[in-house]
Order: structure tokens, then C-alpha cells, then sequence
């Protein structure tokens, strides 16, 4: 978390030199108030200690002279190093015009077991980068990284009049922060919460909290290492569904002269036209929806590319059949079948 709030301090401080902006706000470790863009994208699942989000206002569109996108290419400039020094990814989002999508270029991949999925995820995210035409590349595959577990030793605990609620409860205080009570501050319109919480220094010390007192029936304080141990064990995986599938993601950020999504997707299927799957075939990106056999590897083309087609072709399909109503009407008015054709 101290990590995370220190490289969000420092995009933040060159960011301040944007003359357009006028105001950052900065969340480490929680999510911000979301809006419908961060509903689509999941924002608000943001909990983890290694993430964090900038919400920066820019001036009036009055008071300025350069675009919102304009000034997104440039904060994208100014925080690149600062996030490769940190070895973070990142993404600078703007404001979408029309309906929110994951990202402006997504590929949603399909496949008979993990592995094969997460391979192909892999070598996409690899070709998003090789074609030139994309940035803020990522997927939402998750490293293994360990994490720690507390293992209650039930019967220590049951002699000892411990329970195991008890336990999960003095670990959450520890971990995060207990809501002891709210109070309000002169002109504040909303209450402020009084948290009890301990110090990171001391938390993030293994050694510390095996020390860590807990409440017993009796009325006395039991080490939380009388009560069970602290185990390492992998993080469990993240798992996607669509319409019954599993998949996975690969996402991107159209940049260049040509910065429609669309010309991005084209670059990624040159690259294709040497690749083969696990099983020796090769692959190309369906544009109409998810391959038909989804027991080998293939993809899907998503995101604002999605949006757009079936717009045109849900808006297509009315605009014929009104024309289609139109001249029966017509036709049934005149008695004629060639006046409403003229």
C-alpha cells in the first residue's frame, strides 16, 4: 500500500504541471465513487493494497484551448517512466462519448482449458505490443503471488474459550481498521468515522502479529500463535465468464494517426497470418460474435468495435423494416404499387 501511495504521489506531482488541470484526487488501495464507466469497467472492485486510481478535473472546455484527448496523450507521456521505475502497469482513461466498454479494443479468448486460454492471452498481449498501434496494453490474467493465511487450531481454541469468530474479527481490526464510533466536525455536512486501526509498521510484520492478544471467555488475552498458525499459500486465480464460457482478456488502447479501434484489430490479424495455436492451426479474430467451436483456441473482437456494429446493424435492421411499413401504407393509400416506388 505505501508503495502504491508513493508512485500515485508521483504521478500526481508531475501531473500538477499540466497547466489544464485544476484539481487530483488520489485513491490507494479502495476504489473511488464510481461512475457508469467504472460499472462497466469494475472499478469498484478495486481493493487490493497494489492498486490505486488518479481522478483528475481539467479546466473548463471554455477556459482551454487543447482537447481532453490532447491532454490525455501528454499526461500518458509524463507518468510512463515514473510507472516503469515503479514496475506498474497503468492506463490513462478518458471520459468515453458514447456507451462505456472494457476497453476500446478487447479480445475475448476462448478455449477448452485454462492453460490453452491463458497461453493464447499471453501471446495476443505480446502481438498487441509488437503491432505499434496500441497502448495501456493489458490483460486480466493475475500472477501466482502468495498470501497469507491464519489456520485456526479449533481445539487450542475451544480450550482456551476462543472463538473462531472472535479470531477473524481481531485479525480484520489488525489487517484494516474497526469503525469504533462517527462524530461531526464544524461544518462538515456529512459524519466523520473514528477508526481504531494498527500502524502499518506493525502490520505488515509477520512476527508482530503472531504476538497479536485476542479475547478469551474467561477474560483474559491469548496470543493469536496459541490459537493457530500463519500459512502461505497461492492466490487463487481469477475466473471470467461470458454467456456460460470461460474466458479471458486481452485489452488495449488505440493510439497513432489512425487511432480508431478498428485499425488496431487490423494490425493484430497481420500479425496472425503466422501464428499457429497449440494444436498446429491457425487463428483469426471472429468480428461477429464468439467462435462457434469453442472447445480449440480462437477470440472474439470486442469492445467499442462491438458497440458500433450492432448499433449500425440493430439501427440498419429498423430503419428497413420502417422503410418496409412505409411503402405498404403508401401503396395501400394510392392503389399502386410503382408511385410509392418513384
Amino acid at each position: 500500500l505505501a508503495n502504491t501511495a508513493s508512485t500515485l504521489h508521483k504521478m500526481a506531482q508531475v501531473l500538477r504541471n499540466i497547466p489544464e488541470v485544476v484539481a487530483i484526487q488520489s485513491y490507494a488501495g479502495t476504489a473511488k465513487p464510481f461512475d457508469f464507466n467504472g460499472l462497466v469497467r469494475h472499478y469498484y472492485l478495486r481493493q487490493n493494497s497494489s492498486e490505486g486510481e488518479l481522478q483528475i478535473q481539467l479546466a473548463e472546455k471554455s477556459d482551454r484551448d487543447r482537447s481532453s484527448h490532447e491532454i490525455a496523450l501528454e499526461a500518458r507521456q509524463l507518468i510512463k517512466q515514473i510507472a516503469a521505475d515503479a514496475g506498474a502497469n497503468y492506463a490513462v482513461v478518458e471520459m468515453p462519448p458514447g456507451p462505456p466498454v472494457l476497453r476500446p479494443v478487447v479480445a475475448e479468448v476462448y478455449g477448452p482449458d485454462k492453460a490453452t486460454r491463458r497461453k493464447l492471452a499471453n501471446d495476443l498481449t505480446e502481438m498487441f505490443k509488437e503491432s505499434g498501434t496500441m497502448t495501456d496494453i493489458d490483460n486480466l490474467m493475475r500472477d501466482e503471488y502468495p498470501v497469507i493465511n491464519f489456520q485456526v487450531d479449533t481445539e487450542k481454541a475451544s480450550r482456551f474459550g476462543v472463538s473462531v469468530q472472535t479470531i477473524k474479527e481481531t485479525l480484520a481490526m489488525a489487517m484494516s481498521s474497526f469503525n469504533v464510533t462517527t462524530i461531526r466536525l464544524k461544518n462538515a455536512l456529512e459524519p466523520s468515522r473514528v477508526c481504531l486501526k494498527v500502524p502499518l509498521s506493525k502490520r505488515s510484520q509477520l512476527s508482530y502479529l503472531t504476538q497479536l492478544p485476542v479475547p478469551s471467555q474467561q477474560g483474559g488475552m491469548i496470543p493469536i500463535s496459541e490459537l493457530g498458525s500463519f500459512v502461505y499459500k497461492k492466490q487463487d486465480d481469477l475466473i471470467f465468464h461470458k454467456d456460460l464460457a470461460d474466458v479471458e482478456y486481452v485489452l488495449g488502447e488505440p493510439i497513432g494517426r489512425l487511432s480508431a479501434p478498428i485499425y488496431a484489430m487490423f494490425g493484430v490479424d497481420d500479425l496472425l497470418l503466422r501464428y499457429q495455436t497449440v494444436d498446429g492451426k491457425e487463428l483469426q479474430g471472429e468480428y461477429l460474435g464468439p467462435p462457434e467451436d469453442q472447445t480449440v483456441p480462437g477470440f472474439e473482437w470486442a469492445g467499442e468495435w462491438t458497440v458500433t456494429y450492432e448499433t449500425f446493424r440493430d439501427m440498419g435492421t429498423a430503419f428497413g423494416v420502417a422503410l418496409v411499413v412505409i411503402y405498404m401504407l403508401v401503396v395501400w393509400q394510392f392503389g399502386n404499387f410503382i408511385i410509392p416506388a418513384v
